[in-house]
């Protein structure tokens, strides 16, 4: 959701997954944190065709040395 609008963002998986991250790296801002900070993730897709394309998005808001757990359904 695009926190300005209220909306749904618009163009598929990677445009959705890019937002929901922004949108958690704000949150985290808000409260002193960074992505260094998440410990674990729980993701869910609808379609888990598309975790190629999510965890292409999702690996560039972390520092590439140490990932979250993560478990994704």
């Amino acid at each position: 959701m695009v926190p300005s609008t209220g909306q749904l963002v618009q163009g598929g998986i990677l445009n959705e997954t890019d937002q929901l991250m922004k949108n958690i790296l704000n949150i985290l801002k808000a409260a002193g944190a960074t992505m260094d900070d998440i410990v674990e993730c729980t993701c869910f897709l609808a379609d888990f065709n598309d975790f190629t394309a999510f965890n292409l998005v999702y690996s560039q808001y972390f520092n590439g040395t140490a990932y979250p757990a993560r478990a994704t359904f």
